[in-house]
């Protein structure tokens, strides 16, 4: 499922899930399949591609929107924190980026939360 529409309180919450395009190379994901890479180091050719999980993604936050979705939520799970910084650049409509999977610490030298907002998604800095 691309995604799953929640309704709180009257808003409509959208939620957009994404995994690693590495998934083939670092897991044993039993047949899953990752789309679009017929070549490239992974197994099927998977590589880091930010550009194609943008345009993989795009429809799915348009359908939502058009859904009458208030918020939409991305949670991806790229390994690395700058790829899900340099996705956010390429989408349009996400409100919130939850990223996971890069064990980048977020938080200052007291483990208090560092967060800042950019353009469209929140990230930790």
């Amino acid at each position: 499922m691309p995604s799953a529409v929640l309704d709180e309180g009257g808003q409509k919450i959208g939620r957009v899930g994404a995994i690693t395009q590495l998934l083939e190379v670092i897991s044993s994901p039993s047949g899953t399949g990752v789309r679009g890479f017929p070549t490239g180091p992974g197994a099927n050719g998977e590589v880091d591609n930010m550009d194609l999980l943008a345009t993989q993604l795009q429809p799915v936050i348009d359908d939502l929107i058009a859904q009458g979705v208030n918020q939409i939520i991305l949670m991806p799970h790229l390994q690395v924190l700058a790829n899900e910084r340099l996705l956010a650049t390429k989408l349009s409509g996400v409100d919130i980026i939850l990223a996971a999977g890069s064990d980048t610490r977020l938080g200052d030298a007291n483990n208090t939360a560092a967060f800042g907002l950019t353009s469209n998604s929140l990230f930790g800095v």
